[in-house]
Protein backbone atom coordinates (compact mmCIF):
# COMPACT_ATOMS: atom_id res chain seq x y z
CA UNK A 1 0.00 0.00 0.00
CA UNK A 2 1.18 3.51 -0.34
CA UNK A 3 1.25 5.87 -3.03
CA UNK A 4 3.16 5.98 -6.03
CA UNK A 5 3.67 8.08 -9.35
CA UNK A 6 3.24 10.00 -11.34
CA UNK A 7 5.59 8.02 -13.48
CA UNK A 8 7.57 9.48 -16.11
CA UNK A 9 8.30 7.45 -19.32
CA UNK A 10 12.12 6.34 -19.27
CA UNK A 11 12.66 7.65 -15.92
CA UNK A 12 13.97 4.73 -13.33
CA UNK A 13 11.93 4.46 -10.48
CA UNK A 14 11.84 2.25 -7.45
CA UNK A 15 8.78 0.85 -6.48
CA UNK A 16 7.30 -2.30 -4.67
CA UNK A 17 7.99 -5.41 -6.95
CA UNK A 18 4.62 -6.19 -6.39
CA UNK A 19 4.01 -3.06 -8.16
CA UNK A 20 6.59 -3.60 -10.46
CA UNK A 21 5.44 -7.26 -11.53
CA UNK A 22 1.44 -5.71 -11.94
CA UNK A 23 3.10 -2.90 -14.49
CA UNK A 24 5.18 -5.47 -16.14
CA UNK A 25 2.48 -7.59 -16.84
CA UNK A 26 0.84 -4.54 -18.33
CA UNK A 27 3.73 -3.66 -20.51
CA UNK A 28 3.84 -0.63 -18.73
CA UNK A 29 7.48 -0.86 -17.66
CA UNK A 30 10.74 -2.87 -17.84
CA UNK A 31 12.16 -4.37 -15.01
CA UNK A 32 15.59 -3.00 -13.82
CA UNK A 33 17.94 -5.91 -12.11
CA UNK A 34 18.63 -4.74 -8.46
CA UNK A 35 22.40 -4.42 -7.97
CA UNK A 36 22.51 -8.13 -6.15
CA UNK A 37 21.13 -9.71 -8.57
CA UNK A 38 24.27 -9.40 -11.06
CA UNK A 39 26.12 -11.74 -12.60
CA UNK A 40 29.28 -10.33 -11.22
CA UNK A 41 27.66 -9.92 -8.02
CA UNK A 42 26.36 -13.63 -7.55
CA UNK A 43 29.19 -15.04 -8.81
CA UNK A 44 31.38 -13.25 -5.96
CA UNK A 45 28.88 -14.02 -3.58
CA UNK A 46 28.86 -17.52 -4.57
CA UNK A 47 32.65 -17.87 -4.38
CA UNK A 48 32.51 -15.96 -0.55
CA UNK A 49 30.03 -18.85 0.20
CA UNK A 50 31.91 -21.56 -0.29
CA UNK A 51 34.93 -20.34 1.22
CA UNK A 52 33.43 -18.79 4.78
CA UNK A 53 31.26 -20.17 7.14
CA UNK A 54 28.66 -17.95 7.69
CA UNK A 55 25.87 -16.39 5.06
CA UNK A 56 26.62 -13.73 2.81
CA UNK A 57 24.39 -10.72 2.55
CA UNK A 58 21.44 -11.12 0.22
CA UNK A 59 17.56 -9.67 0.59
CA UNK A 60 15.20 -11.92 2.61
CA UNK A 61 13.40 -13.27 0.10
CA UNK A 62 16.44 -13.71 -2.77
CA UNK A 63 15.20 -16.76 -3.73
CA UNK A 64 11.69 -15.83 -4.62
CA UNK A 65 12.72 -12.25 -6.25
CA UNK A 66 14.88 -14.06 -8.32
CA UNK A 67 11.94 -16.00 -9.53
CA UNK A 68 10.05 -13.18 -10.05
CA UNK A 69 11.87 -11.28 -11.70
CA UNK A 70 13.46 -13.79 -13.94
CA UNK A 71 9.88 -14.31 -15.61
CA UNK A 72 10.81 -11.48 -17.58
CA UNK A 73 13.97 -13.26 -18.95
CA UNK A 74 14.33 -10.35 -21.71
CA UNK A 75 14.60 -7.44 -18.71
CA UNK A 76 17.54 -9.52 -16.99
CA UNK A 77 20.84 -9.49 -18.54
CA UNK A 78 22.42 -13.27 -18.05
CA UNK A 79 19.24 -14.39 -16.52
CA UNK A 80 19.84 -18.57 -17.14
CA UNK A 81 23.33 -17.82 -15.37
CA UNK A 82 21.47 -15.65 -12.52
CA UNK A 83 19.19 -18.69 -11.61
CA UNK A 84 21.87 -21.18 -11.78
CA UNK A 85 24.28 -18.75 -9.33
CA UNK A 86 20.58 -18.45 -7.42
CA UNK A 87 20.04 -21.98 -7.02
CA UNK A 88 23.45 -22.61 -6.75
CA UNK A 89 23.98 -20.50 -3.20
CA UNK A 90 20.70 -22.06 -2.19
CA UNK A 91 22.27 -24.89 -2.26
CA UNK A 92 25.42 -24.32 -0.05
CA UNK A 93 23.35 -22.40 2.40
CA UNK A 94 20.91 -25.68 2.54
CA UNK A 95 24.46 -27.71 3.01
CA UNK A 96 25.78 -25.08 5.59
CA UNK A 97 22.24 -25.68 7.47
CA UNK A 98 22.51 -29.40 7.62
CA UNK A 99 25.86 -29.17 9.04
CA UNK A 100 24.98 -27.09 11.81
CA UNK A 101 22.16 -29.36 12.89
CA UNK A 102 24.07 -31.94 12.23
CA UNK A 103 26.77 -30.84 15.13
CA UNK A 104 24.24 -29.73 17.41
CA UNK A 105 22.88 -33.50 17.47
CA UNK A 106 26.33 -34.05 18.99
CA UNK A 107 25.92 -31.72 21.74
CA UNK A 108 22.82 -32.05 23.05
CA UNK A 109 22.65 -32.27 26.55
CA UNK A 110 20.07 -34.88 28.70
Amino acid sequence: SGRYGPFSPGDPVDVPLWLAMLLRESGRCKIETPEWMTKENLENILQQEKDEPGFQPLPFHYFETMTLICKWRSDVKHCTEVERLVIEIDHIRDEKIKRGIAGLKGNTYG
